[in-house]
Protein backbone atom coordinates (compact mmCIF):
# COMPACT_ATOMS: atom_id res chain seq x y z
CA UNK A 1 0.00 0.00 0.00
CA UNK A 2 2.75 2.47 0.95
CA UNK A 3 4.63 1.59 -2.26
CA UNK A 4 1.56 2.35 -4.43
CA UNK A 5 0.92 5.63 -2.64
CA UNK A 6 4.54 6.67 -3.14
CA UNK A 7 4.36 5.80 -6.87
CA UNK A 8 1.17 7.82 -7.27
CA UNK A 9 2.83 10.80 -5.55
CA UNK A 10 5.90 10.65 -7.81
CA UNK A 11 3.76 10.36 -10.94
CA UNK A 12 1.57 13.28 -9.81
CA UNK A 13 4.59 15.47 -9.08
CA UNK A 14 6.06 14.59 -12.49
CA UNK A 15 2.83 15.55 -14.23
CA UNK A 16 2.68 18.85 -12.35
CA UNK A 17 6.27 19.71 -13.27
CA UNK A 18 5.66 18.84 -16.91
CA UNK A 19 2.57 21.06 -16.84
CA UNK A 20 4.59 24.01 -15.54
CA UNK A 21 6.43 24.16 -18.84
CA UNK A 22 3.28 24.02 -20.95
CA UNK A 23 1.70 27.03 -22.58
CA UNK A 24 2.11 28.97 -25.76
CA UNK A 25 5.63 29.93 -26.79
CA UNK A 26 7.30 31.14 -29.93
CA UNK A 27 10.99 31.11 -30.73
CA UNK A 28 13.12 31.45 -33.81
CA UNK A 29 16.01 32.99 -35.67
CA UNK A 30 16.12 36.26 -37.60
CA UNK A 31 18.85 37.11 -40.08
CA UNK A 32 19.52 39.83 -42.63
CA UNK A 33 20.96 38.70 -45.96
CA UNK A 34 22.11 35.47 -44.30
CA UNK A 35 23.82 37.06 -41.26
CA UNK A 36 22.21 36.79 -37.78
CA UNK A 37 20.49 40.03 -36.76
CA UNK A 38 22.66 41.18 -33.88
CA UNK A 39 20.22 43.31 -31.90
CA UNK A 40 16.58 44.08 -32.69
CA UNK A 41 12.99 44.11 -31.46
CA UNK A 42 10.34 41.67 -32.68
CA UNK A 43 6.62 42.29 -32.16
CA UNK A 44 3.66 39.98 -32.72
CA UNK A 45 0.49 41.96 -33.48
CA UNK A 46 -2.87 40.12 -33.66
CA UNK A 47 -4.40 40.35 -37.14
CA UNK A 48 -7.96 40.18 -35.76
CA UNK A 49 -9.43 41.56 -32.56
CA UNK A 50 -10.13 38.00 -31.37
CA UNK A 51 -6.39 37.28 -31.12
CA UNK A 52 -4.22 37.77 -28.07
CA UNK A 53 -2.35 40.87 -26.99
CA UNK A 54 0.41 42.57 -28.95
CA UNK A 55 3.61 41.14 -27.51
CA UNK A 56 7.27 41.56 -28.23
CA UNK A 57 10.75 40.64 -27.18
CA UNK A 58 14.40 41.25 -28.05
CA UNK A 59 16.31 39.53 -30.82
CA UNK A 60 19.87 38.92 -29.64
CA UNK A 61 22.55 37.35 -31.83
CA UNK A 62 19.82 36.37 -34.27
CA UNK A 63 17.65 34.45 -31.78
CA UNK A 64 14.52 35.19 -29.77
CA UNK A 65 12.09 33.44 -27.43
CA UNK A 66 8.71 34.68 -26.28
CA UNK A 67 6.92 32.58 -23.68
CA UNK A 68 3.78 34.20 -22.31
CA UNK A 69 1.08 31.57 -22.04
CA UNK A 70 -1.29 34.07 -20.40
CA UNK A 71 -1.35 36.64 -23.20
CA UNK A 72 -0.02 34.82 -26.29
CA UNK A 73 -3.12 33.22 -27.78
CA UNK A 74 -3.62 31.01 -30.81
CA UNK A 75 -4.34 32.98 -33.97
CA UNK A 76 -2.76 34.88 -36.84
CA UNK A 77 -0.22 37.59 -36.06
CA UNK A 78 1.59 40.21 -38.08
CA UNK A 79 5.33 40.09 -37.32
CA UNK A 80 7.18 43.41 -37.02
CA UNK A 81 10.97 43.57 -36.77
CA UNK A 82 12.86 46.78 -35.96
CA UNK A 83 16.58 47.41 -35.64
CA UNK A 84 18.52 50.63 -35.26
CA UNK A 85 22.05 51.77 -35.99
CA UNK A 86 23.95 55.00 -35.60
CA UNK A 87 23.64 57.57 -38.36
CA UNK A 88 27.14 58.80 -37.46
CA UNK A 89 25.72 62.01 -36.01
CA UNK A 90 25.32 63.12 -32.41
CA UNK A 91 22.11 64.74 -31.18
CA UNK A 92 21.12 66.44 -27.95
CA UNK A 93 18.94 64.16 -25.79
CA UNK A 94 17.31 67.11 -24.02
CA UNK A 95 19.33 66.66 -20.85
CA UNK A 96 21.81 69.18 -19.50
CA UNK A 97 21.86 72.92 -19.77
CA UNK A 98 22.88 75.28 -22.56
CA UNK A 99 26.61 74.77 -22.01
CA UNK A 100 26.63 71.11 -20.91
CA UNK A 101 24.31 69.35 -23.34
CA UNK A 102 24.19 65.57 -23.19
CA UNK A 103 24.92 64.37 -26.73
CA UNK A 104 24.01 60.80 -27.85
CA UNK A 105 24.21 58.79 -31.07
CA UNK A 106 21.43 59.54 -33.55
CA UNK A 107 19.87 56.10 -34.14
CA UNK A 108 18.00 55.33 -37.36
CA UNK A 109 15.72 52.41 -38.18
CA UNK A 110 17.36 50.46 -41.02
CA UNK A 111 14.98 47.54 -41.52
CA UNK A 112 12.58 48.39 -44.40
CA UNK A 113 8.94 49.18 -43.53
CA UNK A 114 7.74 45.99 -45.27
CA UNK A 115 9.19 44.12 -42.26
CA UNK A 116 7.75 46.43 -39.54
CA UNK A 117 5.27 49.31 -39.96
CA UNK A 118 3.64 47.81 -43.07
CA UNK A 119 4.89 44.29 -42.44
CA UNK A 120 4.10 41.56 -44.94
CA UNK A 121 5.28 38.93 -42.42
CA UNK A 122 2.60 36.76 -40.82
CA UNK A 123 2.62 33.72 -38.53
CA UNK A 124 -0.18 31.44 -37.35
CA UNK A 125 0.41 30.69 -33.68
CA UNK A 126 -1.11 27.58 -32.16
CA UNK A 127 -1.22 26.42 -28.54
CA UNK A 128 2.12 24.93 -27.50
CA UNK A 129 5.53 25.50 -29.07
CA UNK A 130 5.81 27.58 -32.24
CA UNK A 131 8.72 28.59 -34.44
CA UNK A 132 9.19 31.65 -36.66
CA UNK A 133 12.49 32.04 -38.48
CA UNK A 134 13.13 34.47 -41.32
CA UNK A 135 16.03 35.71 -43.41
CA UNK A 136 15.19 39.31 -44.32
CA UNK A 137 16.48 40.15 -47.78
CA UNK A 138 17.17 43.79 -48.61
CA UNK A 139 20.10 45.93 -49.79
CA UNK A 140 22.09 46.98 -46.73
CA UNK A 141 23.85 50.32 -46.66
Amino acid sequence: MFFRLRCVCFISIGMLLAGCDSGTKIHGKISVNGAPLDEAEIQFVPVTSTGGDQLGTVVSKGEFTLADSERLKAGEYQVQIRAYRSSGKKIWDGMGDGTNKNMVDDLKQYIPAKFNDTSELKVAIKAGNNEFSKDLQFPSK
